[in-house]
């Protein structure tokens, strides 16, 4: 600033940046430009050109300052003589924060500053002082350059615009005319010098056609024609068209077609100004003036793969700013799938074939780049309208709902506590409140630390790391001391808003040595004798307990000791679902093998020894897994014993595929029938198991099912189902299409399968069934009808 004084004092006057420039540009004084009755002239002499607006705000200033002479003087603009910035002044000018006085007033009194000013409050005080220290010593030339007549008059500001004529006048003289027109066309009528060579080029010759034509080097053409063009003034009709050519990408034929404008004034204007390359589509400018109807410019856009957007800009039809339009006009909460319905839509509706092709994580990466989104959890999001910047005018109510006590809580427990500010800045669920938690950046917040997968807030000295959240845990846990863990769960739901599902699940798991039986224990005494320790550790020797047998084992060594999670925890153990684990098990089946598969054999009543339900599925899916081979009602195998034999799983997948190849599909068999077929395979010769052991690896393969009765049938379905196959269906196999005497048929079946069915049991059955039963002849029927048939003929009655 030439004169800083002027400039701030104008400025609080309300001159604009343009009209504040170009004054303090020229020599003039403030006491000539407020009082000035002829302004027009003024501003004319000055700047050298016509401007009804800036002539409208000198006009507007000088009223201002007779009326508000002393708030001007107060104005907020002159904090720039104290080291102020201009986003500064405008900032606080923006906010109604015209005065120094009234900024003063609301320092003194706490009320709510900008936040550009909240960034460095002391800073900013620091300037108020500067200003202050500056008004003090500078009052005589405020005074000198507000109030006093200047010794110079205007002669000498308008020098320069004496200047300016006399170039003027030489210009006339060199091109050989008496004036100079205020137009191109009306000067390109006169007959000047080197006219041909402007002319020539503003026609669309080269310089190299020109210069042929006169015997000149192209460059020697270019330097006449650049001579001519610098010294000539602004033209009106030049002016008139400049901002259109420079800022667009108008071409000479649209140009002609949608001004008055014409070919010489487009191609002085390139000439003269050097056409910039990065120009704005020239569509935007026909959309801003409504030159071509909608529906036609919308299908010249979509062969140019544009639109117009919602801010009436026209934009590259790409999936970003697709994206943004979408979000913006439909303002519902989507998923990236529902998005991808939209963008399909869209692309369709303007001229393509189809959306863009993306992968999930293509296209979540371009929404994540959305500056107006905001997302919640499950991969929600919808649009947001404010930026950033403005939310971070609401930090000191932000921040002011984490002054609660150290602790982890629920996201919930900050979106419900105050509902005005949530409305304010649009934020709709706790989600959200995260997500523009971590887009403001933590470190803007004193007293929150983190926020974990959107749901745990760790406020004050409780951070994410296992220190800090085992004395939170801690502390809660001491004070539930022989209560329940559902009492700790409901109290921090209650008192934290955390999920109680997530946080009783998180309490087991991690202070499972304070719990048993859901109880809490936290102030249980360890006994103090080693040789307690070390009795234990020679009677412990399994990997898996159930808790009351190793509770009886303490009490038989010392009736004394009180059983509790953390003795079990010192003990080497861990609970998990009523049973203890040793601690070196990775999970309850890896204890389960330690337990079971480290012998050849295991008995039944090992097994059983476990009244756990839990303890027989495991069995059974060792059983299904080949870990275990039942060899007989009292004893397993174990895959241990297995390998000694020389043989692996492999084998018994062999032997299987062997069974599977050699049955019929859908066809009853059993291990008795299988062989009287000639079934063989050297699984057999290798182990001479029992019958019983083959028909529980038969029951093992996945396609088949079993009928329990006094033996074992097989069925090898072509489509299994989850059910077995009722007896009847077996019976109706074997009886076929033929009656016959029950007696007969169930010896049949015990030669054929070795089943030794009971008569009264397969009557029983034959009512779930199409077999029929007739106590007068003693005989089987495939139904009732063939039972009928038979029954009256032989009574001599025609049915």
């Amino acid at each position: 600033m030439k004169n800083p004084i002027m400039y701030c004092t104008l400025a609080a006057l309300g001159l604009s940046q343009n009209t504040l420039e170009k004054l303090d540009a020229s020599d003039c004084h403030f006491y000539q430009i407020i009082n000035e009755h002829n302004v027009p002239v003024l501003w004319e002499q000055l700047v050298e050109r016509r401007s009804t607006h800036a002539v409208r705000e000198i006009q507007a200033a000088q009223t201002e300052w007779q009326n508000h002479r002393q708030a001007v003087l107060d104005s907020v603009c002159f904090l720039v003589m104290g080291g102020a910035d201009d986003k500064l002044v405008q900032t606080l000018r923006r906010n109604g924060i015209n005065t120094v006085s009234q900024l003063d007033y609301m320092i003194n009194n706490q009320m709510k500053l900008p936040s550009y000013w909240r960034k460095a409050p002391e800073k900013n005080l620091e300037i108020i002082q500067r200003y202050r220290d500056w008004q003090m010593i500078s009052q005589a030339a405020i005074d000198q350059e507000l109030e006093t007549i200047p010794e110079v008059d205007l002669s000498a500001t308008l020098q320069h615009r004496v200047n300016s004529h006399n170039e003027q006048r030489h210009m006339i003289k060199w091109l050989g005319i008496e004036q100079v027109p205020n137009t191109l066309v009306a000067f390109l009528d006169l007959d000047f010098k080197k006219k041909d060579f402007l002319v020539g080029r503003l026609s669309g010759l080269t310089l190299q056609e020109i210069g042929n034509a006169y015997g000149l080097t192209r460059e020697r053409v270019r330097q006449i024609v650049d001579q001519i063009v610098k010294r000539l003034p602004l033209f009106d009709d030049v002016e008139k068209y400049k901002k259109l050519v420079l800022s667009y990408d108008i071409q000479l034929d649209q140009f002609l077609n949608y001004t008055q404008g014409t070919p010489e004034i487009f191609e002085y204007i390139q000439i003269k100004y050097k056409r910039p390359k990065n120009l704005k589509s020239v569509d935007q400018y026909l959309l801003s003036l409504n030159k071509v109807a909608p529906e036609v410019l919308a299908e010249r856009l979509n062969c140019r793969q544009k639109f117009v957007n919602h801010a009436n800009r026209i934009v590259d039809l790409t999936t970003s700013h697709v994206i943004d339009e979408i979000l913006f006009t439909h303002r519902n909460v989507f998923t990236r799938e529902t998005l991808l319905v939209e963008l399909d839509k869209f692309f369709r509706a303007h001229g393509q074939a189809h959306g863009p092709e993306l992968s999930e994580r293509a296209l979540q990466a371009q929404v994540e780049r959305q500056p107006h989104i905001i997302q919640r959890t499950n991969g929600y999001f919808r649009y947001y309208e404010l930026a950033l910047s403005d939310v971070s005018d609401y930090l000191d109510e932000i921040n002011a709902l984490f002054e609660v006590a150290d602790g982890i809580y629920g996201i919930d427990y900050f979106f419900e506590q105050n509902q005005a500010l949530m409305a304010e800045i649009d934020i709709r669920e706790s989600s959200e409140l995260a997500n523009l938690l971590k887009a403001l950046g933590y470190e803007q917040f004193d007293r929150l630390n983190t926020i974990v997968r959107q749901s745990q807030v760790y406020i004050g000295r409780i951070n994410n790391d296992e220190a800090s959240k085992d004395k939170f845990y801690l502390d809660i846990l001491l004070q539930f001391d022989g209560q329940t863990a559902d009492d700790v769960a409901d109290y921090l739901q209650a008192s934290y808003q955390l999920k109680r599902v997530s946080v009783w699940a998180y309490i087991n798991k991690v202070y499972k040595k304070y719990i048993h039986n859901n109880t809490i224990t936290m102030n249980a005494k360890l006994p103090t004798n080693p040789e307690f320790y070390a009795k234990m550790q020679i009677v412990l020797d399994q990997s898996l307990y159930p808790f009351e047998q190793v509770a009886g084992i303490i009490k038989l060594i010392d009736p004394a000791v009180q059983v509790s999670p953390l003795l079990v925890d010192k003990l080497g153990y861990v609970e998990r679902s009523g049973l203890l684990m040793r601690k070196d098990c990775h999970s309850l089946d890896d204890a389960l093998k330690k337990l079971w598969l480290v012998d050849d054999y295991v008995s039944t009543d090992e097994l059983k020894a476990y009244p756990n339900r839990w303890f027989t599925l495991k069995a059974y899916q060792l059983e299904l897994r080949h870990d275990l081979i039942a060899m007989d009602p009292t004893r397993y195998l174990t895959i241990r014993g297995l390998n000694k034999l020389g043989l692996t799983k492999a084998d018994i997948d062999n032997f299987l595929q062997e069974v599977v190849a050699f049955v019929d599909d859908d066809v009853f068999f059993t291990w008795k029938s299988l062989v009287d077929a000639g079934f063989e395979s050297s699984f057999m010769a290798k182990t001479g198991f029992s019958d019983e052991a083959y028909e529980r690896l038969i029951f093992t393969i996945p396609s088949i099912r079993t009928i329990k009765t006094r033996g074992v049938i097989f069925i090898n379905e072509t489509h299994p189902t989850p059910v077995c196959p009722p007896l009847v269906n077996f019976l109706a196999q074997e009886l076929g299409q033929q009656p016959c005497d029950i007696d007969d048929f169930l010896l049949k079946i015990n030669h054929k399968f070795n089943l030794n069915l009971d008569k009264a049991k397969v009557l029983e059955k034959l009512s779930k069934g199409q077999l029929a039963y007739a106590p007068e002849t003693q005989r089987l029927y495939p139904d009732q009808q063939t039972m009928y048939a038979d029954v009256y003929q032989g009574m001599g009655i025609e049915i």
